[in-house]
């Protein structure tokens, strides 16, 4: 029998004794005196982490007490964690996957309208139907919250059926898969876009206006893991997107050369219904409804071959460059609410650079025929991320 247990001085300020009671054993462990505060232990939490700190303090068992069957599912194996292991833990219940799930749906739906943009750039030529696939990936680095790698790949079909010195025309639809890792703890969120959008320009001279607008459907799936339990949870959500661009510019084209400055303002929504994840019950989180959007303002300018250099196979050959810069107005993080045992949670994703500077390389072949091959490389870096693109596409004209 004891009344009380005393921490050696050789322990930092800031720590306590914990006691998990066996069959014949009773054994201590040093824990965190408030796991909200763990400063002077040498470390500290990041937001999410400390949401999730707070909830373990508010809940923690009395003092020297023997463990309910309820509180040793978590404080069982809680107290046996050190700093590093405490951060982990803390990250991977926090389900920063669902926030960065959102972060990553926003940036591959940018994907998505900047390649529909990319088509647009191209020399008009008669109606035609073009098929493009892209694959794009990037990274938001850790820095306040921890970061994310996002990666998809995708198919946009055009058809253009109306194809004027000054006017041009089209419909289409778009479909991409992809996936969202986030670096906060093991687990990887898959996400499903699929849409249709319209298009259309009008060159009343060297000047340009060009717009298109979309929406689709999207459905997403996350799996978390909380390795020190050796627990997962599931989740499953659909929702709706939307995605836009209104662009104003000039185009010269001077003997064997075409050049073309553009203003652009272009946004991307996404709406995510609220799910409850299924699983072990330590670990699954319900998650409200989200609705997210981005909009940003590009200056851009393009240069590329007008007209063509023919080759000696009948081919004609095309390529250029576009080189621009970009400013985010809203939303480069996105926030998840949810409800983890009764109790709510704020997590975030980590924030982005609202600038970037982009650049792309194009190069296109063309038969004497109706049959046009082109491909092409995208990057955009901003501050704490990247993002980089390939795309093939293929179309015939009549």
């Amino acid at each position: 029998n004891f009344s009380a247990l005393s921490l050696s001085t050789a322990y930092p300020a800031g720590m306590s004794l914990d006691v998990l009671y066996g069959a014949n054993a009773i054994i201590s462990y040093a824990t965190p005196a408030d796991y909200r505060q763990v400063t002077a232990l040498g470390w500290s939490w990041n937001p999410n982490q400390r949401e999730v700190a707070t909830l373990w303090q508010a809940d923690r068992p009395a003092k020297l007490a023997a463990l309910t069957a309820e509180e040793n599912r978590l404080y069982g194996t809680l107290y046996t964690l050190t700093g590093a292991g405490l951060r982990s833990a803390a990250s991977q219940m926090s389900g920063q996957l669902i926030a960065d799930s959102q972060s990553g749906s926003l940036e591959l739906l940018r994907g998505t309208n900047r390649n529909l943009a990319a088509m647009l750039h191209e020399e008009p030529a008669t109606d035609h139907v073009q098929v493009r696939q892209f694959r794009q990936w990037g990274r938001t680095g850790t820095y306040a919250v921890a970061g994310r790698d996002v990666q998809g790949n995708g198919t946009i079909v055009n058809v253009e059926f109306m194809n004027k010195p000054q006017v041009r025309a089209g419909i289409g639809f778009a479909t991409l898969k992809g996936s969202t890792v986030s670096l906060s703890g093991p687990g990887v969120s898959t996400l499903e876009q699929t849409g249709g959008h319209v298009y259309a320009q009008f060159r009343p001279g060297k000047f340009f206006v060009d717009a298109h607008l979309g929406v689709g459907r999207t459905n997403g799936r996350h799996d978390r893991q909380l390795t020190a339990w050796g627990m997962s949870a599931t989740g499953s959500a659909g929702g709706q997107h939307w995605f836009g661009r209104l662009a104003v510019g000039q185009d010269r084209v001077q003997a064997q050369e075409r050049q073309e400055w553009s203003l652009a303002l272009l946004g991307e929504r996404v709406a995510r219904d609220g799910f409850h994840e299924t699983g072990d019950d330590l670990l699954r989180v319900s998650a409200a409804a989200a609705r997210d959007s981005r909009l940003a303002a590009e200056l851009s300018y393009g240069r590329s071959l007008a007209g063509g250099v023919k080759t000696g196979r009948g081919f004609r050959r095309n390529y250029g460059y576009r080189v621009g810069v970009l400013h985010e107005f809203r939303n480069t993080d996105t926030t998840a609410n949810l409800t983890w045992g009764g109790s709510p949670l704020r997590i975030v994703s980590q924030k982005a650079g609202a600038d970037a500077v982009q650049a792309e390389l194009a190069a296109s072949w063309e038969t004497a025929g109706s049959w046009k091959l082109s491909a092409g490389v995208q990057g955009e870096w901003r501050r704490f991320g990247s993002n980089f693109g390939v795309n093939a596409a293929l179309s015939y004209s009549w």
